[in-house]
């Protein structure tokens, strides 16, 4: 059995569970495997739409910007721009009206994250790749491990290798990975 053949055999076992989970984390991974998968060029199939099914339904129950994050992303992946805009307002207002501490880390990194990944998605970087630095330095702030958060360094590597004029040499923060196959039209 190859390596494809054997992620894909874990996955799908781990794609079910996620599909089912009340726990934003099973959602997390779950998008975070599928956008690595896609990005070596794997075909997902049909994967993408049944986590934004869970991911639909879980916006309003979470106040973390992490999980919004990731079901934003979900909705990206299963190509649902309409349900995509639900994340980034629910962030947007959170940062405008809440209190605490995920009502900061919303202002502070969550609304622009959020915006980066749209426009990745509909591939228009020019307004994000002039802040992806900026972002990028505010990541922890999101919580999560190193790994869960890669998937946004990711998006923002894109993006501001993207911006970077074809004679300039590339920025040595910029790391090897692609968001480049990331659209949000609909299929």
């Amino acid at each position: 059995m190859t390596l494809v053949e054997t992620l894909g055999l874990v996955f799908g076992t781990g794609l079910v569970a996620a599909v089912r989970s009340d726990d934003f984390r099973d959602v997390a991974n779950a998008a975070s495997l599928l956008r690595r998968l896609e990005d070596r060029g794997i075909d997902v199939g049909r994967r993408w739409q049944e986590l934004a099914e869970n991911a639909e339904r879980r916006v309003a129950d979470s106040v973390l910007v992490f999980a919004r994050l990731h079901y934003l992303i979900c909705l990206i992946g299963a190509k649902r721009p309409h349900a995509a805009a639900s994340p980034r307002s629910a962030m947007h207002d959170g940062a405008r009206r809440g209190r605490g501490t995920q009502a900061g880390i919303a202002a502070s990194i969550g609304v622009g994250m959020a915006d980066a990944l749209i426009e990745a998605a509909r591939q228009l970087p020019h307004a994000t790749a002039d802040r992806a630095a900026g972002l990028r330095r505010r990541l922890g702030a999101l919580g999560g491990s190193n790994v869960q958060r890669d998937i946004f360094r990711a998006v923002l590597d894109a993006l501001a290798a993207r911006r970077r004029p074809r004679n300039q040499a590339p920025d040595p923060a910029i790391g090897p990975r692609s968001a480049a196959s990331w659209t949000l039209t609909a299929p």
